[in-house]
């Protein structure tokens, strides 16, 4: 499966700025601790060359949630580099061998209903160029949390379809599709570990993701990562 490129830029979030404050993040800091739900999980793109032997190729892909009753409730998921203004994701694990970089995250919402919404990749060259998901086949995957709930949403990685070289020795590359596993045995420890230190991890729910209720051929079960990084610290 083939991807074109969409031109131009596709959405306000890619251009390497800094994502505007919106209604979660307004209500977040109104929040007390115990009040706050939190998301975890492994968050994986695909990469290659380059000068660590593994870059990943479009500056910065992501994935979308939005809460699905209160609109402007939205926030992503992102792996990044080469912005001017924002400092580059830090993975916690690269593997040149496997294609693959990644990383574990920990991210409060307000309590609700939720859907991951949508996946996209850009590009700052040429004046900016990407490709999102809602574009090509919209689809919803739900899911909620409580209060005070730590919830575990599996891994979500971000495929990128390499081609031959052209003859400047040039790689072909282009948007893939997302896939989403899943290893809370391995997984669970390593992302609460993210979490600020005053939230509660004792009891994590295992909510996996579901690629079926996407309804998407760009939304796939796919193999589990076994990647690891540094040992958790908490």
């Amino acid at each position: 499966m083939k991807l074109k490129l969409l031109l131009p830029a596709v959405a306000v979030l890619a251009t390497g700025c800094a994502i505007p404050t919106n209604p979660l993040q307004l209500e977040l800091e109104s929040l007390p601790e115990a009040d706050k739900a939190y998301i975890v999980g492994k968050f994986i793109t695909q990469c290659s060359g380059g000068m660590e032997g593994c870059t990943q190729r479009f500056n910065s892909i992501w994935a979308s949630y939005s809460n699905t009753q209160l609109e402007g409730y939205s926030d992503i998921i992102q792996s990044r580099f080469g912005s001017i203004q924002d400092k580059d994701t830090e993975y916690d694990f690269i593997d040149p061998v496997a294609g693959e970089k990644g990383f574990y995250f920990c991210k409060a919402i307000p309590a609700g209903n939720y859907a991951l919404t949508s996946f996209s990749y850009y590009s700052y060259g040429g004046g900016g160029h990407g490709f999102h998901s809602r574009k090509a086949s919209p689809f919803e995957i739900p899911f909620s949390l409580k209060k005070g709930e730590v919830a575990y949403l599996g891994q979500l990685r971000l495929t990128v379809l390499f081609g031959a070289k052209n003859s400047l020795g040039i790689q072909d590359y282009q948007p893939g599709w997302l896939e989403l596993a899943t290893n809370a045995e391995q997984d669970i420890s390593y992302a609460v570990a993210k979490c600020p230190v005053d939230v509660k991890v004792d009891e994590v729910s295992n909510k996996p993701l579901n690629p079926v209720l996407a309804n998407s051929p760009l939304v796939i079960s796919g193999p589990a990562s076994t990647q690891q990084g540094n040992p958790p610290a908490k």
